[in-house]
């Protein structure tokens, strides 16, 4: 039996996007368990057939269509990290458009075909549920792999107010960035990420990218988190870093991190980092069994 990863980039060499980083973490779990795993990207699909026996899990597949798929005899595994299924998903998932959208009935026959679908959150699923329906079905629920022992509490001193990362990108809600700036001129807003395109408001300090390694003591500065997405967000990764770091969230209902109610650091952990790898693995194997 082999698994045979399909996604629009290699998150075997560069796992830095957070659903790139996710499967990443997936794929290091199931080679402990012993799977037998390859991935296939658009850059190296056509030297890697694949085979009738293969268990598909498909990933973030724009760049490759809904079409190829469908006539597949293989066992499909839908791996969801947006909202929908075009490019300009993260600019506006789940508008009105959508629900028309030209390329919804192939997406649809092909979510209805996976064996399972995979969720980040219940909001996650609630909103592919508006649109889609009982094609999505069956389900599981499972978070991003966040590993609790990169993301925690230094126990420092927090001298700083207010941090971000990438929400003063358009699709992160940069209209409800400026507007929180300006409705609380008292606080201070570091922004975290690519360079601004837009003046900033007179309390907000752009700070630069980054690294991923080094996140987690610049968060250890700020005592809160700022995501104020003006669409759905699937889960999130930031924040339940920023989470697990100490920081308290200042956001909205339409964060999926937020939609699991997780009520302490404590039960963050129980349900990231491996544990939910092998959540993950434990529904795919499940799924599998059941149909043998």
């Amino acid at each position: 039996m082999r698994f045979v990863w399909i996604q629009d980039l290699n998150f075997l060499q560069n796992p830095s996007g957070g659903a790139q980083a996710s499967d990443y973490q997936h794929f290091i779990y199931g080679l402990k368990r012993g799977y037998n795993q390859v991935l296939i990207t658009p850059e190296n699909y056509q030297n890697i057939p694949v085979q009738e026996n293969d268990i598909l899990i498909l990933s973030n597949i724009t760049r490759f269509g809904a079409e190829r798929f469908l006539d597949k005899p293989n066992k499909i595994i839908m791996f969801h990290h947006d909202y929908n299924f075009c490019k300009w998903r993260l600019y506006f998932p789940m508008a009105d458009k959508c629900f028309n959208c030209f390329y919804l009935p192939e997406w649809k026959k092909l979510y209805q075909k996976a064996a399972l679908n995979i969720f980040l959150s219940p909001l996650h699923y609630e909103m592919h549920k508006k649109l889609f329906g009982d094609a999505i079905e069956p389900h599981v629920l499972v978070p991003s792999p966040v590993d609790p022992n990169k993301f925690y509490d230094m126990g420092k001193e927090r001298t700083k107010d207010v941090v971000t990362v990438n929400g003063h990108l358009p699709f992160k809600g940069r209209d409800n960035l400026i507007k929180f700036a300006k409705e609380n001129p008292n606080r201070q807003i570091s922004i975290i990420g690519p360079p601004p395109d837009f003046e900033l408001p007179p309390n907000c300090e752009y700070i630069g990218f980054v690294p991923n390694n080094k996140l987690n003591e610049i968060l250890n500065d700020y005592r809160y988190y700022l995501e104020l997405p003006n669409t759905p967000q699937p889960l999130n990764r930031t924040a339940c870093e920023a989470y697990l770091a100490g920081c308290k969230l200042i956001t909205t209902n339409l964060l999926g991190f937020a939609s699991w109610g997780w009520r302490s650091r404590e039960e963050v952990v129980k349900n990231i980092g491996e544990n939910a790898s092998k959540k993950f693995w434990d529904a795919i194997m499940e799924v599998i069994e059941n149909e043998r």
